[in-house]
């Protein structure tokens, strides 16, 4: 017996040491420097489909830099700059592509810690006067003049939400957020986390909720690279509550409209895939996708927003 008991220490001592070996952690932590500069090009992508007639496909290119301002022990102070020149296919009056060329160049000065976490961006009211100014161009006079389709109160509405704090960061802290995602967390290959995400609401209210999984796909400990994939399944209950919510903001009263939210169903899932050099920490290349369906009796809608980010060589 005795004999027995050994011989099962040592098998479950070797199977520990094998385990433990065969397993292989990356941890996402910043190495920047001051003065450290990345170039990227973005592309953009939006399809949608009314039943399965694609009535939507357009993209757009553009230059974003990433440079490092300042390092410290504890933070990174980061600048992030893009030009989106897509001015064309907004379709807006002449009068107005200065200001919405303005508006699109653009530089969000943020900070990081010591990991390469994302904390806050720190010329806030800065970028909140430029989107002040768009939206005053875009829908101040032109729909306070308009045959009253909004009221007045609802135009307020419309733009205290477009130029509050939660509206302003999803607007230009997309890219921002997708290249710090994974740092402060160390992943072993092949092993899939399973976690609840709360997502912003945008035009205030309660958080989304999102079901995520998020798996270390590939890694190469001599070029220092790895690839990571992220899926996200928004609730569908929260996002007919956010839609009710936005309504009853906007003061729109519509009872139709609402039981046919109610009535509606919906899909939001999202399957991205980011490649790091992990050391120092950038990425070489980002694919998000999102896709939403809607269907409602014999209506069906899918929409899909591509974002593609190229780290230049």
């Amino acid at each position: 017996m005795k004999k027995l008991c050994l011989l099962l220490f040592l098998l479950i001592i070797s199977k520990a040491n094998y385990a433990q070996t065969d397993t292989l952690y990356i941890p996402f932590i910043a190495y920047w420097e001051t003065g450290d500069i990345y170039e990227f090009e973005a592309t953009k992508i939006k399809r949608q489909w009314d039943g399965e007639i694609l009535t939507k496909n357009d993209s757009i290119t553009y230059n974003c830099i990433l440079k490092v301002l300042e390092e410290t022990d504890s933070s990174y102070l980061m600048s992030w700059k893009f030009d989106s020149p897509f001015l064309g296919e907004l379709g807006l009056p002449m009068k107005l592509m200065g200001s919405i060329k303005g508006f699109f160049e653009t530089e969000v000065i943020y900070k990081t810690n010591e990991l390469g976490e994302f904390l806050e961006v720190i010329n806030l009211e800065e970028i909140r006067s430029k989107t002040n100014n768009l939206i005053d161009s875009l829908i101040g006079d032109d729909i306070e003049k308009s045959d009253g389709a909004l009221s007045a109160n609802t135009v307020q509405q419309i733009k205290a939400m477009l130029t509050s704090d939660q509206m302003i960061q999803g607007l230009v802290l997309k890219e921002i957020q997708f290249i710090h995602m994974p740092f402060g967390y160390e992943y072993a290959l092949n092993e899939t986390i399973f976690y609840e995400e709360q997502l912003p609401n945008l035009f205030g209210g309660a958080p989304l909720r999102g079901d995520v999984e998020l798996i270390l796909l590939e890694a190469d400990t001599i070029e220092r690279k790895a690839a990571l994939v992220r899926k996200m399944r928004i609730n569908e209950e929260d996002t007919k509550s956010f839609l009710t919510g936005l309504f009853g903001r906007l003061q729109i009263d519509d009872i139709d409209l609402t039981e046919f939210i109610e009535k509606t169903t919906y899909q939001v899932k999202d399957d991205h895939s980011f490649e790091y050099i992990y050391n120092p920490g950038i990425p070489t290349l980002i694919k998000t996708n999102r896709e939403t369906r809607l269907e409602a009796e014999d209506q069906k809608m899918r929409r899909q927003d591509i974002l593609i980010l190229r780290l230049k060589q």
